[in-house]
């Protein structure tokens, strides 16, 4: 059915629901009715149908809820900085990532390699999340979350160190983060505001 079709269908079903008002003795309510009726005859004959215009609204609302929630999946993070696989990153979050970026050769002995997963409508631990940044260095990494804005920081209280080892410890615990051993194999957490990342190193 053409635009113009359309139109004149409507303006006759208004008219004629004018006429059959005029005619009432429940006129003010009619004429709320048939203006009611108007409007979405005129959306139906500009849109399609009245209900593009519900289905439109939803689907925006339905885009915003439907952002990829990485927060089951970074999770370990929280418990002693121990790092996700972003090697076999699960299916229910791979449309969130807009691009992978990679930074170095893997298969040169020795090279660190740095994956970058950019985001895009995605969250984690409720928070806006841009990209996730991997580092795989000899016997080395680690693993950096990039937030939309500083906000992030609240969530200090929920990462916790390691628990004590038979050789390591706790050497520090502040806001900007906490270092888990001395040598070698210490594992750092920082809270780093200005750059808006978690990085969880080892």
């Amino acid at each position: 059915m053409t635009l113009n079709l359309k139109l004149a269908i409507a303006t006759v079903s208004a008219v004629t629901l004018l006429s059959g008002c005029a005619e009432s003795q429940t006129f003010g309510q009619g004429v709320n009715t048939v203006l009611n009726s108007t409007v979405q005859d005129i959306q139906t004959a500009l849109m399609g149908t009245s209900s593009t215009t519900n289905t439109t609204k939803g689907s925006t609302g339905q885009s915003a809820n439907n952002r990829a929630d990485w927060t089951p999946y970074l999770r370990s993070m929280q418990a002693g900085c121990k790092i996700p696989d972003l090697e076999q990153i699960p299916s229910q979050y791979r449309s969130s990532i807009g691009s992978i970026q990679r930074q170095g050769d893997p298969n040169r002995e020795g090279e660190d390699v740095t994956m970058t997963y950019n985001l895009v409508n995605a969250t984690a631990f409720g928070y806006s999340l841009q990209k996730i940044e991997q580092l795989q260095g000899y016997e080395w990494g680690h693993v950096r979350l990039y937030f939309k804005d500083s906000s992030f920081t609240a969530l200090r209280s929920q990462f916790k160190p390691p628990q004590n080892g038979s050789y390591d410890k706790l050497e520090r615990s502040d806001a900007s983060g906490y270092q888990f051993g001395s040598e070698m194999g210490a594992v750092v957490m920082t809270f780093d505001m200005q750059n808006r990342s978690i990085t969880c190193a080892y």
